[in-house]
């Protein structure tokens, strides 16, 4: 009786933080070709912090402060969520980012120190806890300082509630 009544209180909290109200976690991204082994490359990896307020209608704010070798930036995305099939939605979204290139890039690349540009995104939440896993494609277009456009894959691991 006791394990029926701990996995029945395990779904119900299972339910009650799938549609969390804030996350905080960070992603790991890589703009290298997909293969195996891609995200222990060195050089095309970087890093974000993010903090996702998620609103009573599946949409979100998403606000990430990032870095890799070469630059640091901020970015804000608006996204919109549907569930597939519990845990699992499938998401949505766009936004805009600015950033400062470092010295090492300055020394390499003649140009504007600062840039900005769009960025999209799309991909799978899992949220399975107070835990949720994302996995994505994440097309940025940089318009402002430089001109360039590239796809980013992103995976993400949050702390919800």
């Amino acid at each position: 009786m006791k394990k029926a009544l701990v996995f029945i209180l395990l779904i119900i909290s299972s339910f009650a933080y799938s549609q969390y109200q804030v996350g905080f976690g960070f992603y790991l991204n890589t703009i290298s070709p997909l293969r195996a082994g891609e995200f222990t490359s060195p050089g095309t990896n970087s890093f974000e912090l993010s903090i996702k307020a998620v609103l009573p209608d599946y949409q979100c704010w998403d606000f990430m402060g990032g870095w890799s070798k070469n630059d640091f930036r901020f970015t804000i995305m608006k996204e919109v969520h549907r569930q597939l099939f519990y845990p699992v939605d499938l998401y949505l979204g766009l936004g805009f980012h600015i950033g400062v290139w470092n010295k090492n890039y300055m020394t390499t690349y003649s140009g504007s120190k600062f840039y900005g540009g769009l960025d999209g995104d799309f991909g799978l939440q899992f949220t399975f806890l107070p835990i949720s896993f994302s996995v994505g494609m994440r097309p940025v277009w940089n318009f402002l300082g430089t001109d360039n456009f590239v796809w980013i894959k992103q995976v993400g691991i949050r702390f919800c509630y």
